[in-house]
């Protein structure tokens, strides 16, 4: 018969093996734990990737003038014609506002960003409508 007692060789070697399946399972775990965690908080918050397309807003002047464009984060001038990428003002944040004004700081009203998880929302300067106070 083999050597079941404690501390004999066929004891110690089974117990090694199980010990080490259960640490290799426990990290498997662990890792298949962290990545749902990590999706369930991207989707939730925004992406961790900056570059990432999603949770963002183009905005086109498409207006004769230059204009500045006013998030809670950011005050951007924009020429007729270019555009820049406005990212939500915080995490979570799908819908935001953006003032938009005249270089001589009269008010043309607010664009209402509706924002995406996947792709960048695109928004036109004439597109704005009276500011909400």
């Amino acid at each position: 018969m083999g050597n079941l007692k404690p501390g004999g060789p066929s004891f110690s070697t089974g117990w090694g093996r199980m010990r080490s399946q259960l640490w290799i399972i426990g990290v498997i775990g662990l890792v298949v734990l962290l990545l749902v965690g990590a999706l369930i908080l991207e989707n939730r918050f925004g992406p961790i990737d900056p570059t990432d397309s999603g949770w963002k807003a183009k905005v086109v002047n498409d207006l004769d003038v230059q204009i500045d464009v006013k998030s809670s984060a950011v005050d951007l001038k924009l020429a007729p014609g270019e555009s820049d990428i406005f990212a939500s003002p915080g995490p979570g944040q799908l819908n935001f506002i953006l003032t938009i004004t005249e270089s001589h700081g009269r008010t043309l009203g607010c664009l209402v960003v509706r924002g995406n998880k996947r792709q960048t929302v695109q928004l036109m300067a004439s597109q704005v409508t009276p500011c909400q106070s």
